[in-house]
């Protein structure tokens, strides 16, 4: 199986559904308009971003309340390894790829495609303590902006 038809899977230990990545930039929350809506008073609204690029996961939290956590630590934006875990507010995922499941939570397509093409915005440095994007952010190149 080649590199490009692989599957990313966030497999949840705590309940949740399974959710599978093909590729590119998803938003995560409660609202509807999200591409993946998870059903949880701890996720809010628009929790998250994730990015699939170059065999990794990139997790970019979106000044969520409960947060996005990776060792135990709360990160605003960090990278998940095959095997690693993370929590999206109370919602705990381990990364793999290509992994089997019978329920599975699949990206909705209600967004309109402008929507989708333009990636999460980054605040000036001082603005909530995120730094400016750098060239290589994976969320710039995915939005076509690096």
């Amino acid at each position: 199986m080649s590199a490009t038809s692989r599957t990313a899977a966030l497999v949840s230990s705590n309940g949740f559904p399974t959710i599978k990545i093909d590729a590119g930039m998803l938003l995560v929350g409660r609202s509807p308009e999200c591409d993946v809506v998870v059903d949880s008073r701890k996720i809010s609204r628009r929790h998250c971003c994730l990015a699939l690029l170059k065999g990794q996961l990139h997790v970019r939290d979106l000044g969520s309340t409960n947060g996005c956590w990776r060792q135990g630590e709360r990160h605003d934006d960090f990278s998940v390894q095959e095997g690693q875990e993370f929590a999206i507010g109370d919602a705990t995922y381990k990364f793999l790829w290509d992994h089997p499941s019978d329920i599975v939570m699949l990206p909705a397509s209600k967004r309109r495609e402008a929507d989708r093409d333009q990636g999460p915005q980054t605040l000036p440095e001082g603005g909530s303590g995120r730094q400016i994007a750098e060239p290589s952010d994976p969320f710039m190149h995915l939005a076509g902006l690096a």
